[in-house]
């Protein structure tokens, strides 16, 4: 068990479900938590049900498209401003997008889940590089499901880089 205690996280996906619910348990040991979400009412709502069952919880919000590299840098910029540094990243913001026979799944929806799934990583892990070269941060992945293989289903993973 990873010891959140003055840990600072960002948390994308953090206005719901399992963003939000991993929000709480962070806050209960007393990590410090940026939440990260395109619904500024989810994250109002997160910030308001942690608060309630952890008052003494450092939770700031920041409504972002995980998609958008210049978004992704205010996030993290932001962080470092207000806490000075990052423990860890739970990058649990994903879609699956629209449920459809491969041939009736557009390009544009494609690319809409690909955006949101994969380049999500790669935005923060170059806004990493950039802004912690040389420091060694935990990372927490939310893989997606793959349809169609039920023995096949991966776990959050943790990777320590």
């Amino acid at each position: 068990m990873i010891d959140y205690t003055d840990k600072v996280v960002i948390i994308t996906g953090g206005g719901s479900g399992l963003g939000r619910a991993a929000a709480a348990a962070i806050a209960k040991q007393g990590g410090k938590l940026v939440l990260v979400d395109m619904s500024k009412e989810g994250l109002d709502e997160s910030k308001t049900e942690i608060s309630a069952t952890s008052p003494n919880a450092q939770i700031e919000t920041v409504e972002a498209n995980v998609t958008n590299e210049d978004e992704v840098k205010n996030y993290v910029n932001f962080t470092l401003e207000k806490f000075g540094k990052i423990d860890g990243f739970f990058n649990n913001a994903g879609i699956e997008g629209k449920q459809n026979l491969t041939e009736n799944y557009g390009t544009d929806e494609f690319e809409k889940v690909i955006n949101v799934n994969l380049k999500r990583c790669v935005l923060r892990d170059e806004t990493r590089t950039e802004s912690h070269e040389g420091s060694r941060l935990r990372f927490h992945r939310q893989y997606s499901i793959c349809r169609g293989y039920p023995r096949r289903r991966q776990p959050v993973r943790l990777c320590s880089e």
